[in-house]
Formats: C-alpha cells, structure tokens, sequence
C-alpha cells in the first residue's frame, strides 16, 4: 500500500505491542508499507521519502526489500 502523507499530519498506525507514525509535523511524505506474514508472524517493511524522491529511489529500495530472508 502506497501512502501520501501530506504536511503537519499526524497518523499513528498501531499493532500488537507496537506503532509507527505515518506523516509528519515538517514536510510531506510518500510511503509504502508492505505487510508479511513470516512464519505465523507479521513483519512490516516500510520504505517512506519525500514525494520528489519516492520514484527515484523505490528502485533501490525494493532490491533491498528483495534481499531480505527469513529463517525458520
């Protein structure tokens, strides 16, 4: 999922014993949040940038985001 968070907003995002802000007081934000499952239990990747930037660096991004493994 592809988020745009515009200036001076505060959107908070809570999970079981945990939390991230979406947006942000100064400038804004595009994100992208990808939820997985990894082995019963949820793992969130979130890659956020200015708008200018996103499309430029996503690139990047997700070969790191395809990096990454999961042991059992």
């Amino acid at each position: 999922m592809i988020v745009h968070s515009p200036a001076v907003t505060d959107t908070m995002l809570w999970l079981k014993d945990d939390y991230t802000g979406l947006g942000d007081d100064y400038s804004d934000r595009k994100e992208l949040l990808i939820l997985l499952d990894v082995n019963g239990e949820p793992v969130l990747l979130v890659y956020d940038d200015s708008p200018e930037n996103f499309d430029e660096r996503y690139p990047l991004v997700q070969e790191i985001f395809n990096s990454i493994t999961f042991g059992k």
